[in-house]
């Protein structure tokens, strides 16, 4: 399924429509949502509201097909872990890229939000223990994996900002 957000091509999502059908059979959505939504709205505002009223407009399954390829992301990026790959390594971040492009199917996120978000990943216990019921060591890899790449982002932006100021 491809699917576009603000004319930004998300990475396909490979999955098999029988596969799609037993996962929206086993997950419910709307019950994983309705947790997070009240608890966003407090820490983010506005900002939580959009990205809440985004994520309803899709469809069910566009939702459990953007969950379904996030998670899956997040066990390849434990295999590589598991595999010796470096947070820095071109495959790792390759992983870290994917996850960026799939944030847009809830806000667009800036440099800042990418490195909090990290940061929530490895400090937050709600955060950890997600990601420690894929790999108990993802939490500190990924948000490891997301500052490099953060900081990789933040200093192309500051070179293209140079690069202006010349012209």
């Amino acid at each position: 399924l491809i699917f576009k957000v603000r004319d930004i091509k998300i990475s396909r999502i490979s999955i098999s429509e029988r596969e799609c059908r037993k996962m929206i059979k086993t997950k419910n959505t709307k019950q994983v949502m309705g947790q997070y939504e009240t608890e966003a709205i407090k820490r983010w505002g506005e900002r939580a509201e959009s990205s809440i009223e985004l994520w309803k407009s899709y469809t069910n399954d566009q939702r459990d097909l953007v969950l379904q390829a996030m998670d899956e992301n997040y066990k390849v990026i434990a295999q590589l872990m598991h595999e010796g790959a470096s947070m820095d390594s071109p495959e790792v971040q390759e992983r870290v890229r994917i996850w960026h492009e799939q944030l847009y199917y809830f806000y667009e996120p800036s440099i800042e939000i990418i490195e909090n978000l990290g940061n929530m990943y490895k400090n937050e216990s709600e955060f950890r223990n997600y990601y420690e019921k894929i790999d108990p060591e993802l939490p500190d890899f990924f948000g490891d994996s997301i500052a490099y790449y953060a900081d990789i982002l933040a200093t192309k932006w500051i070179e293209s900002q140079v690069l202006q100021l010349k012209e």
